[in-house]
């Protein structure tokens, strides 16, 4: 129960944080664009080049986030399954 618990929390944790990663860069390079038209006077189609290379880089860095928190998932079931086998030994006097 505790185990499935925490491998739940654990996967919402992913969602979050790959949505997160995948959100962020589009609106940094968003605000990175409006500075530079008000501030710097750069033409406003700057906006759309800026916005698709956020996305591009948000999509990239998602991808990677996911392989990476799958590869610590797959680790914490084999920890896990491992730990109830030592639990299952102790119980039977091994």
């Amino acid at each position: 129960m505790y185990y499935k618990f925490v491998s739940g929390i654990y996967a919402l944790n992913i969602i979050i944080q790959g949505l997160f990663n995948l959100v962020t860069p589009p609106i940094l390079f968003f605000f990175i664009a409006f500075l530079s038209v008000k501030k710097l006077g750069a033409p406003e189609w700057i906006y759309v080049i800026a916005i698709v290379i956020g996305f591009i880089i948000g999509i990239i860095c998602m991808i990677k986030f996911i392989i990476v928190a799958m590869n610590n998932l797959e680790r914490l079931d084999k920890i896990q399954k491992s730990e109830k086998n030592n639990r299952r030994n102790k119980g039977n006097g091994q």
